[in-house]
């Protein structure tokens, strides 16, 4: 399961994890546990429910194509390996952090 957390309070520019500039505002993704087996939980900031949540392997194949809207998936079907995490939101905005699957 992906577990989706929003926090609307702004971060600051020493965080490095899946940093972009939008709207004047830093957002960040950033998932934990990591490294993960079952599940993650993902945690954005300033980013709205609507939008995508892609996840990528080594090989750069799209491995989940989700709408952010139950923000649950299940990672138990994936390999062991390395992810790239991309939540996308309606206007094409997004962000992007490491995720690392342990068998």
């Amino acid at each position: 399961m992906l577990f989706l957390e929003i926090h609307d309070e702004p971060l600051t520019s020493s965080l490095r994890k899946g940093i972009i500039k939008k709207r004047t505002e830093l957002s960040v993704l950033s998932a934990y546990p990591n490294p993960t087996s079952d599940f993650a939980r993902i945690i954005l900031n300033n980013l709205p429910y609507k939008g995508r949540i892609l996840l990528y392997d080594a090989k750069s194949q799209l491995s989940i194509d989700r709408e952010i809207n139950n923000g649950m998936l299940d990672l138990k079907s994936l390999t062991q390996g390395i992810y790239i995490v991309k939540v996308i939101d309606e206007e094409g905005s997004y962000l992007q952090c490491k995720l690392v699957i342990i068998r």
